[in-house]
């Protein structure tokens, strides 16, 4: 609740819009929401107060000398404005030296200050005595120099990129609009003495800020001015043209944890690049962009910007002319490759479950097709029958930028929403492994999707694993480090395993895929690998035994319920590239085909992932084998997000005595 005092002075916000209704009510509007005022003779009392809520008297001496019931409606009024955000107390603003000329010239920017910051006079007064040295060349550098005259900045410093490309004549006529309306206008230019980065520390050594502007990002000295700014604690605001989009932001201040960098990194390149017809970098969208970069600027010297989120972007359609906010994280990989620390199994373990309804959440916000985590996400025009499927296609955090993507994968599922689920945790652990890899670290990745090929070494293969629970994320990492060992099995030499019957099962979801290959007509062989460190492998053949698909499992139910969708999912038409962490051949040999089948020993399916944890570790110390554990969670998304993205490797356990 707002408390109010006689002292206050309110003033009616600028963009508050009111009126009155024939019930008698008055209705309120803003830039920020409505609300409506009820009441007797409401509309009388807001029609008589509001031209006196202007800032210049107090609560005490609007209500001096009026009955105490009159006063009871004031305040009642006043603190209903106050409270919804269509008035405010000027009474603490600080004072400024401002002439009358400047303020009324000046006054959209000054009240704009006002309402969102408070002292708005003594903030536009600073702003004034800004200094900024504008960067760049043509029509771009002139729209950079113009809207900062107009946003009531007068001292202009500027630096050319190319002189040569310059109108100098229409430069002058921007100058001498601008002493007309702004008799403080100064332009002042700094040549760049020599090339290089040297050049540049000199040229930028007496600004506080620098406003850089560019067509063409990739042909510019962009990267260099922004990395020079950086290491001289520079404010930077960068606005240009990048392939077939136009970008400005983010503005980058000493403090920042996004850069120039982190936004190349971020932004897609077959976004950037969408339209393969290209649309020219006009001069109206270089006026639009400059007019954002100043902007910001403005808004961050004015102390506006310090409620916004830090890494805003605008993107510009170049055809369309229309542009959109993003924010943008920052990337892990701009200050050098991430560390990974080991980590406790049972500190993994400890780690708190999130909602499931929370999951898709942040997979849906790290889901977009210009910046996102993931490129998409989505059922596309996958069918759906049997099998629901989910594709998912992640960006590769890897590359120096653009970003480029990811293979998209499909993964299916017995409902759509563990089609959904599995998607986004395979997405997830794709990215992570690519940032794991950049630590130096082999991970099972290459394997796992078919495009490795054996490694001779002795060096040790991490899975990687994301789950809701540290004991999901656990099975997850131990299960693509398992399926890793067995892909590379099958690239060295066929596969050996035994065909066998299945008892009555009470699995629903194995039962369902049997039943539809069933429909399908298709009598899939189903085949026991050897154990791969003590866990169960199956194998599907479909095609008469033409094409076979092997999957290890923590769990025997588990290995033949993977085994059998990921067959189902290649008899529904998925092509090899996009099936998802299965293991693909032609020929397994079938040991003692002519023997009657053996039937395969299926115990029920733990009920719970941390049970499942605890049966593996059961088997791996059978093994003489322990895991591994390296903290993979390297971006704070993925520790907000997810209750646990780990890097998980087998070692043999030492001997004793």
């Amino acid at each position: 609740m707002v408390k109010l005092n006689p002292s206050m002075r309110l003033a009616v916000n600028r963009d508050t819009f009111f009126l009155p209704n024939p019930d008698g009510s008055v209705y309120f509007r803003n830039n920020v929401g409505t609300f409506r005022m009820e009441g007797e003779m409401i509309d009388q009392w807001v029609q008589q107060l509001l031209p006196i809520f202007n800032g210049e008297h107090t609560l005490a001496e609007i209500t001096a000398d009026l009955p105490e019931a009159y006063q009871s409606q004031i305040y009642q009024i006043a603190e209903s404005l106050l409270q919804n955000g269509f008035v405010q107390d000027v009474s603490d603003c600080k004072p400024h030296q401002l002439s009358a000329a400047v303020v009324e010239r000046f006054s959209e920017q000054i009240g704009f200050v006002e309402q969102l910051a408070g002292s708005g006079g003594q903030a536009f007064q600073a702003y004034r005595q800004q200094k900024p040295l504008a960067v760049g060349a043509g029509s771009f550098l002139l729209a950079l120099i113009h809207a900062l005259w107009e946003s009531g900045c007068p001292h202009v410093h500027f630096a050319l990129t190319d002189p040569s490309s310059v109108n100098r004549e229409r430069l002058a006529e921007l100058y001498a609009h601008a002493r007309q309306k702004d008799p403080e206008a100064e332009l002042t230019e700094i040549p760049i003495q020599q090339q290089g980065k040297a050049g540049w520390e000199q040229a930028l050594a007496p600004f506080s800020a620098v406003l850089y502007v560019a067509d063409d990002a990739e042909q510019s000295e962009l990267p260099l001015v922004h990395a020079v700014c950086r290491e001289m604690g520079k404010t930077f605001v960068p606005a240009f043209g990048l392939l077939q989009k136009g970008v400005a932001g983010p503005l980058v201040h000493p403090s920042s944890p996004v850069c120039l960098d982190s936004v190349l990194r971020r932004l897609h390149r077959v976004y950037l690049r969408e339209d393969a017809r290209g649309h020219p970098f006009t001069a109206t969208s270089a006026a639009l962009l400059a007019n954002v970069a100043v902007f910001e600027w403005f808004k961050q010297v004015t102390g506006v910007a310090a409620a916004e989120p830090g890494g805003k972007l605008y993107v510009l359609d170049l055809e369309t002319l229309s542009g959109s906010w993003r924010t943008v994280m920052a990337h892990p990989l701009v200050q050098g490759s991430p560390r990974l620390v080991p980590v406790d199994e049972q500190q993994v373990l400890a780690e708190a479950e999130p909602q499931r309804h929370g999951l898709f959440a942040s997979f849906q916000a790290w889901t977009s097709p210009d910046i996102g985590i993931f490129h998409l996400w989505d059922e596309g025009e996958l069918v759906q029958l049997p099998l629901a499927q989910c594709r998912v296609q992640a960006v590769d955090p890897v590359a120096d930028g653009p970003a480029e993507l990811l293979p998209a994968r499909i993964c299916p599922g017995y409902t759509h929403e563990e089609a959904r689920r599995e998607a986004g945790l395979l997405g997830t652990e794709m990215y992570v492994s690519r940032l794991v890899g950049a630590c130096g670290i082999r991970t099972a990745s290459a394997h796992m999707f078919g495009g490795g090929k054996p490694d001779s070494t002795q060096e040790s293969v991490y899975g990687i694993g994301a789950g809701e629970s540290g004991a999901e994320a656990l099975c997850r990492a131990l299960y693509n480090c398992l399926q890793s060992s067995l892909a590379e099995q099958v690239q060295l030499r066929p596969p050996v395993a035994t065909r066998v019957k299945l008892p009555e099962l009470r699995d629903e979801p194995c039962l369902f895929y049997l039943r539809a290959f069933a429909i399908e007509k298709e009598q899939p062989q189903i085949a026991r690998g050897a154990d791969l460190c003590g866990f169960p492998v199956y194998w599907v053949g479909i095609g008469n035994g033409t094409e076979w698909v092997g999957t290890v499992g923590l769990h025997e139910v588990a290995a033949l319920r993977k085994a059998l969708q990921a067959a189902l999912l290649k008899r529904q038409g998925a092509p090899d590239e996009v099936l998802a962490s299965v293991v693909r051949t032609s020929f397994v040999s079938l040991d003692q085909p002519e023997q009657p089948e053996q039937e395969a020993m299926l115990r029920p399916c733990p009920d719970s992932e941390a049970e499942l944890w605890q049966q593996a570790r059961d088997v791996l110390a059978r093994q003489r084998l322990v895991p591994v554990l390296l903290n993979a969670a390297v971006e704070p998304f993925l520790q907000e997000d997810l209750a646990g993205v780990v890097a998980l490797s087998l070692r043999e356990e030492e001997a004793h005595g």
